[in-house]
């Protein structure tokens, strides 16, 4: 589901034999605002993935603060608990957001994360940190994905996700995994 038609035309014409993921039966692509989506489309997911979804058309959002999220109701904390019951039993849903310095000043993953966990306090999860798995890459402008679901994490799905991120990171730049 992405709201431009402008960023899907490409994926379903020019570059479509470059997309395995368009390409792939089981997948549509929307062009629709997300929330709105959700709250009309009955099927359970496995994975609901809001792939860095800023806009950015506040200026000076990324670097000032003030704006970040307040242009999305992406980040709401009832778009999150929408999110959420359309997952399947251990479905999961990720964010990914660039934030310039996750470790010593976060920004947007940690508002996101601060609103996923009040999400899930609201249905009645009380120890977020097991329903919680964060990485982020090495990059100027790090990317950090946040996985949450309603289940706890097992230590098997912590384990497979560290070896995912240890995967697709750049050789010799490990990204960091965080689970409290």
């Amino acid at each position: 589901v992405e709201l431009n038609p402008v960023t899907v035309s490409p994926l379903r014409d020019r570059f479509a034999e470059y997309n395995r993921v368009a390409r792939d039966p089981r997948v549509t692509l929307e062009v629709a605002e997300g929330r709105a989506y959700l709250k009309r489309d009955g099927p359970r997911y496995d994975l609901v993935w809001f792939v860095a979804p800023d806009t950015y058309a506040a200026q000076n959002a990324a670097s000032s603060a003030g704006l970040v999220l307040s242009e999305s109701y992406l980040y709401t904390q009832e778009t999150i608990a929408e999110a959420l019951g359309h997952l399947r039993e251990r479905g999961i849903l990720c964010m990914q957001n660039g934030d310039i310095d996750f470790e010593r000043k976060p920004n947007r993953a940690a508002r996101w994360l601060a609103t996923a966990r009040a999400a899930l306090e609201s249905q009645g999860v009380r120890d977020f940190s097991r329903h919680v798995l964060v990485s982020e890459t090495p990059e100027f402008l790090r990317m950090v994905t946040t996985c949450v679901r309603r289940e706890p994490f097992e230590a098997v799905d912590v384990d497979r996700f560290r070896a995912n991120v240890a995967a697709v990171m750049p050789i010799g730049r490990p990204g960091q995994v965080v689970h409290p």
